[in-house]
């Protein structure tokens, strides 16, 4: 063979390696582009969204408010069901303008906690109320995600189109913490500062973008954070951008909740009502919890410097056995089939913080209620 054919044959296999290569190459990448389409895929297709996705729309002021008429049979799960009234309060009725004679009206304001997640209309706390004294009738004006800001505003907005004796403001550690928030679990929502003494409302309107891109926001982020293009392209791009919240600005946190509670006192008084606050208590409070007692501590001060009635059920929660405190809440087995639901409280848990509530309002003889 001359040099010439050997050169040429040499060339001819070193095309043809190549050209295996490319091919095996393509189809490898292909195949494993397509593998993780499809599991991204089923991934995506069963998340589930947040719970208060699916009933509630998108406002300009608050950033999410319940969506009127709204009926969910079976919604957390067979039997529990979730009905917003036409005034959008989670309500099976609605409610007159004027108090019912010889009934207290009590409007219960808060999260998620107060709203009842991963329970029926029934068997919501602020419910249980009213089915421990037929006296009471309750208007739960609670939303899932709202911090004190949002349940103020809110109540700021709309609480005074019912006339009401009573206005139980509830809230958990969590809910100072989304002060210093402009977003929430993707959505936008207002953000208030305190400037000359006054409280201001900044990042209004908020934005729309949770509610038309919701795949943007958790738990649909999470299953496009797994697909390997999404994955080079924030290491390619994006290595040195934080992702990771601000730390929480205590004294700036404590400012704005003293214009709020101060707001609020005047609020009610002219709306002829009486302020309640009530500070609740999460399964992570059953142990000694510094973030919890610092608030406690300061909403205890700053409501005997306002002489506002405060209740804090923390303490006799603390005082449970083990046991019982577990069964206060929805436990991490699936019962309850949306993100974040374990840890929110149960039937039980429902019942218990009604209780413990009534009580303490059986102990203000201003509020007017008899057993």
């Amino acid at each position: 063979m001359s040099s010439k054919n050997l050169i040429a044959k040499i060339q001819f296999l070193v095309k043809f390696a190549l050209f295996n290569f490319v091919v095996v190459a393509l189809a490898f990448l292909l195949c494993e582009g397509t593998a993780s389409t499809i599991v991204f895929w089923q991934q995506f297709r069963n998340t589930k969204p947040v719970a208060e996705r699916l009933h509630t729309q998108y406002d300009a002021e608050l950033g999410w408010v319940n969506i009127p008429n709204r009926d969910l049979k079976d919604f957390y799960a067979p039997g529990l069901d979730v009905k917003i009234n036409s005034q959008g309060f989670r309500s099976d009725e609605d409610f007159t303008v004027d108090v019912p004679k010889d009934k207290i009206r009590l409007i219960c304001s808060g999260d998620s906690f107060t709203f009842g997640f991963g329970v029926s209309n029934n068997q919501t706390w602020c419910h249980d109320l009213s089915t421990i004294n037929s006296q009471l009738q309750t208007v739960n004006m609670a939303l899932g995600g709202y911090g004190i800001d949002q349940a103020y505003l809110w109540y700021k907005r709309d609480g005074g189109k019912l006339k009401h004796n009573v206005h139980l403001f509830a809230f958990i550690t969590a809910d100072f913490d989304r002060i210093q928030r402009d977003v929430f679990l993707g959505y936008g929502k207002p953000l208030l500062k305190v400037k000359d003494d006054q409280l201001i409302i900044e990042n209004v309107p908020v934005s729309k973008r949770g509610f038309y891109f919701f795949w943007t926001t958790p738990p649909y982020q999470e299953a496009f954070n797994e697909l390997r293009s999404v994955q080079l392209l924030s290491q390619t791009f994006f290595q040195q951008q934080n992702n990771s919240k601000p730390p929480i600005d205590e004294p700036l946190v404590q400012a704005v909740s003293w214009k709020i509670l101060e707001d609020l006192a005047q609020l009610d008084t002219a709306h002829h009502s009486k302020l309640v606050l009530i500070y609740l208590p999460v399964q992570a409070d059953y142990e000694i919890n510094l973030k919890t007692d610092t608030r406690r501590r300061y909403v205890e001060q700053a409501s005997q410097k306002k002489g506002l009635i405060y209740f804090d059920l923390v303490d006799e929660f603390r005082k449970l056995p083990r046991e019982k405190m577990n069964d206060l809440f929805i436990p991490n087995d699936g019962s309850i089939n949306f993100p974040g639901a374990p840890g929110h409280y149960s039937a039980k848990g429902n019942q218990y913080i009604a209780e413990q509530v009534y009580r303490a309002l059986l102990t203000q003889p201003a509020l007017g209620i008899s057993r």
